[in-house]
């Protein structure tokens, strides 16, 4: 016959998974999981300053050691990475505003990043607008 809490073997029945022992102090200490943190780091929205400099460079509209150059003094003056580039010169306010655009779209998941990159770099050379760029490649439509 069986007992309240007890298997047929007399033994404890098995504790679901992230249930207490409350037999074995030891395991009842909450261990951090490294795999969970690294993927959490890993999913972490991406700033958008780090999302504009990085379509500058994938688009070879501008160079690491500009972007470079540029965040550091941006961090020593505590102002925007793309406002130290527009007011220095590197980067023009209409190229900026296509920048900015660009990752607008990638946040809202409107385009990914490559297309981002391709409908840029179309912007750019040709003068259009973002959505002009994009056009060139089927979106739109």
């Amino acid at each position: 016959m069986l007992q309240a809490g007890r298997s047929s073997h007399g033994q404890q029945p098995n504790r679901s998974f992230g249930q207490l022992d409350n037999r074995r102090p030891d395991l009842n200490v909450k261990k951090s999981d490294p795999w969970k943190e690294r993927l959490s780091q890993e999913t972490e929205k991406p700033r958008r300053e780090d999302t504009l400099t990085s379509l500058l460079i994938k688009a070879r509209i501008l160079n690491q050691s500009d972007i470079c150059e540029a965040m550091e003094i941006a961090e020593s003056h505590g102002q925007p990475v793309d406002q130290v580039l527009t007011t220095s010169g590197i980067l023009s306010e209409e190229l900026r505003h296509l920048c900015v655009k660009a990752v607008s779209y990638i946040e809202r998941g409107l385009v990914n990043e490559a297309l981002a990159i391709d409908g840029l770099q179309v912007a750019h050379r040709k003068g259009l607008s973002f959505e002009g760029g994009l056009s060139y490649f089927g979106w739109g439509w």
